[in-house]
């Protein structure tokens, strides 16, 4: 993922100083060899649902089986949208896509004929946030495994089912950085402009 040297007019501008300059040198150092190392996660969590959030206890259901079951996913809905004190004349919808284990979906590649070393290629892409349709998170104290988000398999389900089902718990919620990558993937997975489409 390159970025420019206009970085700085791409930052939130609700910042502080030195929160921007943290966050720059995280995205700036973003493709060495020390990933897991980056602030990924907060330490502390908010009162309410944020983007970015994994939250056990989504409902998903299996089309060709209907089969229902719960889930860890990752909100990709806006905090704001999703926020309890934002009144909406129309019910609104919360917004994820599954969370896996990386491990599993590697058992997958395998499992699909993969050769180890176009397997560990894949993975290695995925660590580097080379895939678009996939977010990948690092070891943490938070997490137990390293994970990955499928960003081409989105669910949404009401809020007022999400809040009256009340999801067991909040995994963990993103850091700043965390958040700005998840932005990132968010736009170049679902807003690719430079798309080479003639669209007449």
């Amino acid at each position: 993922m390159k970025l420019n040297e206009n970085l700085e007019k791409h930052l939130p501008f609700y910042l502080t100083q030195d929160a921007k300059n943290h966050l720059k040198k995280c995205i700036k150092d973003f493709n060495d060899d020390n990933i897991e190392n980056k602030d990924y996660y907060l330490n502390t969590s908010n009162e309410n649902i944020l983007q970015g959030d994994a939250i056990d206890g989504f409902d998903v259901v299996n089309i060709p089986t209907m089969e229902k079951r719960e889930i860890l996913g990752l909100v990709l809905s806006n905090t704001c949208d999703i926020s309890p004190s934002n009144k909406r004349k129309v019910p609104i919808h919360i917004t994820f896509s599954p969370i896996l284990k990386l491990s599993q979906y590697t058992s997958v590649l395998k499992n699909g004929g993969i050769s180890s070393q176009a397997c560990g290629d894949m993975i290695s892409s995925i660590k580097r946030q080379e895939i678009s349709n996939i977010i990948y998170l690092p070891y943490s104290n938070q997490l137990e495994d390293e994970l990955i988000i499928l960003l081409d398999n989105v669910h949404s389900i009401s809020m007022k089912h999400f809040y009256a089902k009340k999801p067991t718990r909040r995994r963990f919620s993103l850091s700043q950085f965390g958040f700005y990558m998840l932005s990132f993937k968010l736009s170049i997975h679902f807003c690719r402009l430079h798309e080479r489409t003639e669209r007449i």
